[in-house]
């Protein structure tokens, strides 16, 4: 019977997986059919693991394997190659693992990993391992691995922004309700030369303020700021302040996502009131996607349902080069405002480069008979609350009106 090379077998392979499902059931099933292909496999089925103590079987979205540590401390011992496979890693520390030497030696065969996320799922927030903690050579080993490109931190006390200049080709930073480390701001010894990108959960004054004075050695500030060109922002009312210092430092940015839901629960109810525009206004000749995230909710006397992001929209008009904008909006209640604001804003001139304008609507109801009913209701009445913008393709403009998940 005649065989396949393997160079093709490992191209079919890997077109399979990039267009398995989330859970690649069918690249599982191919894995049973003989050692080679077995082989082949791995490298899709081990490429993204998320390490826990306990959970469901189930991985999250997004990730092919969900491993308690044990388990992926055996693994790597019966087939440390598999370490080499590792491209995602989440990791949900705990405070035991620091006695664990075998989950250090795991770490330590880990070889290309590229994005990293570690987090410390349990209230209180853990204090990053430091100089004496077992676990933080394993920790260093990931950090300082060439191929990490993204690292995200959650839930930790006292970080150290050091560890991010031995993460050298970093691009990509992430951290949410992070405090860092009083006596770890100054004198630092260089800057993360790659970092492009910073996204901030919410709770992450404290961390935010701090990377904001932060300074090496020369006095110089430790983010360049003028590098970073995309800025991922979640927040709430109480985080605005120190979101408005790190805008105001970042002066090139070419996108911008920004998620405002429970404002409309905060003294600062609108994007007017706490001045959008003149956060994003730094920006505005670099700026080419805004993506932006609010909720409506009218039982608690809301009528507008942009919350007030029409009028900063209208401030942007003829000063900027923006080509896409995306509003997502969150809403557990019939609208019972108007659109016409939008619609209006965004055909009016002032837009010279915008070529795509997209809404989604995410329903939040108890009975999936009233979502059903009210996502139909909307998307059946498209033309009537943007009959501007559903008429035309410049910009083109996408609808969405979607079922959050329960």
């Amino acid at each position: 019977m005649p065989t396949l090379p393997y160079e093709l077998n490992e191209t079919i392979i890997d077109i399979l997986a990039n267009s398995d499902d989330p859970k690649l059931s069918s690249t599982k099933a191919c894995a049973l059919v003989c050692h080679d292909f077995h082989h082949i496999c791995r490298r899709h089925l081990f490429s993204s693991v998320a390490l826990c103590h306990t959970g469901p079987s189930e991985p999250p979205p997004g990730v092919t394997t969900k491993a308690t540590v044990s388990k992926l401390v055996k693994l790597l011992r019966l087939s440390p190659d598999i370490g080499d496979y590792i491209r995602h890693l989440s990791y949900s520390a705990s405070i035991k693992d620091s006695t664990n030497p075998e989950l250090l030696r795991t770490f330590q065969k880990i070889s290309r990993l590229e994005f990293l996320s570690i987090s410390h799922g349990y209230y209180p927030t853990w204090t990053w391992p430091g100089i004496d903690s077992p676990l933080r050579p394993a920790l260093l080993h990931l950090l300082q691995l060439p191929t990490l490109i993204s690292l995200d931190v959650y839930r930790f006390t006292n970080f150290y922004l050091s560890d991010l200049v031995i993460c050298t080709n970093l691009e990509r930073f992430y951290f949410k309700r992070l405090d860092i480390d009083d006596h770890a701001i100054e004198n630092l010894p260089q800057r993360p030369s790659q970092l492009r990108k910073i996204a901030i959960g919410d709770g992450s004054t404290r961390g935010i303020m701090k990377i904001c004075e932060a300074r090496c050695a020369d006095g110089a500030p430790f983010i360049d700021f003028n590098k970073i060109t995309h800025l991922l922002a979640k927040t709430f009312y109480h985080d605005i302040e120190a979101h408005r210092a790190l805008f105001s430092r970042c002066r090139q940015l070419t996108s911008v996502s920004f998620s405002a839901v429970g404002f409309i629960r905060g003294p600062r109810t609108n994007f007017t009131e706490f001045g959008f525009f003149e956060m994003v206004s730094p920006s505005m000749q670099t700026l080419k996607s805004l993506s932006v995230q609010t909720d409506y909710d009218h039982d608690l006397g809301n009528i507008d349902p942009f919350n007030g992001l029409c009028l900063q929209l209208d401030k942007m008009r003829h000063r900027n080069i923006i080509e896409t904008i995306s509003v997502q909006i969150t809403t557990r209640t019939r609208f019972h405002g108007t659109w016409a604001e939008f619609d209006a804003v965004l055909t009016q001139s002032g837009w010279p480069k915008l070529q795509c304008v997209s809404l989604t609507l995410m329903i939040h109801r108890a009975h999936r008979a009233e979502a059903e009913e009210l996502k139909d209701e909307y998307e059946n009445s498209l033309q009537v609350h943007f009959p501007k913008l559903s008429s035309g393709n410049n910009p083109i403009f996408k609808f969405t009106a979607q079922l959050a998940r329960p």
